[in-house]
């Protein structure tokens, strides 16, 4: 049995994963009365999107999060009999601020993560390229003739 994952498999576990959790947010937000903070587990989704090998997947995830955000409020049955209060609202702007700041948090540490795996490839292209024991002597020659004294 192979145990290596392939990038793709994982890929589309964490979006399987993602999407099921964000359907059930998303029906549990239709079902519990405005006012609660039923999109607090958005959030948790977006941090599930660190796992995924691309930052889009960061973005796309955050911005389904906002649009079921906002969804939920005018979908649900209070909402559709003209109930809305300014409290759901502003929860729910809420639940997009924190949904953003995860995702730009989740972002960076993306980026740290790249920046690092860079860097890690071209040290080891260095080190693979540069055989100090041949370049010591090469570089000992060119800094003695610029050198003035003896």
């Amino acid at each position: 049995m192979n145990m290596k994952r392939r990038p793709g498999m994982a890929r589309s576990h964490v979006t399987l994963v993602t999407i099921i959790l964000a359907a059930e947010v998303f029906v549990a937000d239709l079902v519990l009365p405005l006012g609660l903070a039923v999109w607090l587990p958005y959030a948790a989704i977006v941090l599930i999107s660190l796992w995924a090998p691309h930052r889009r997947h960061t973005t796309i995830v955050a911005t389904a999060a906002t649009v079921l955000i906002i969804l939920g409020h005018f979908l649900s049955p209070l909402a559709l009999a003209g109930v809305a209060s300014l409290q759901s609202l502003l929860n729910r702007a809420l639940g997009v601020l924190v949904i953003w700041i995860t995702a730009l948090v989740c972002l960076q540490r993306k980026r740290g993560e790249e920046t690092q795996q860079a860097l890690l490839r071209l040290s080891d292209q260095l080190s693979r390229s540069l055989d100090l024991g041949e370049a010591y002597p090469v570089f000992a020659a060119a800094v003695k003739a610029y050198m003035p004294y003896d």
